[in-house]
């Protein structure tokens, strides 16, 4: 490693992409043995319970895939990119929370989710966002 791309246990942008990364490619491969009575798209209610807790659908299981590929990706990358990788999934997480908290019960609400749901990406947003945006300001462009 050069000295500029620190390993990833001594840059907290790197370990919460490599950790977030890592938790929902679990969570996204999980979901798929969980299937619901609702088809790609489920309707609250009719997704599948993962751990018992989690509502998932095949949408929401091929989404976290997708974020926990970018931010796997990222997280072996550099700095600069797992900070913009963290910022850009945190947002994400973060307003799928409030959209979830917002909308449940509506007819606007997001495809199976539930309140635990909202929790965890709500978690996921700030924690991700928190980390981008605060952590290793002086991260350089061309760490790009």
């Amino acid at each position: 490693m050069s000295e500029h791309t620190p390993a990833v246990s001594k840059s907290p942008n790197r370990s919460a992409a490599m950790t977030f990364g890592t938790v929902y490619l679990i969570v996204g491969v999980l979901g798929f043995f969980f299937p619901g009575s609702g088809g790609f798209f489920a309707a609250q209610g009719q997704g599948g319970m993962l751990f018992g807790l989690f509502e998932v659908d095949p949408f929401q299981n091929v989404l976290h895939l997708v974020l926990a590929a970018a931010l796997l990706i990222t997280g072996q990358s550099t700095v600069r990119s797992s900070q913009l990788a963290n910022r850009g999934c945190g947002a994400l997480f973060l307003a799928l929370g409030l959209a979830g908290l917002l909308l449940t019960g509506t007819d606007a609400a997001l495809p199976a989710t539930n309140l635990a749901d909202d929790v965890l990406h709500l978690l996921s947003g700030v924690i991700l966002l928190a980390t981008g945006i605060l952590l290793e300001r002086d991260a350089k462009r061309s760490d790009i």
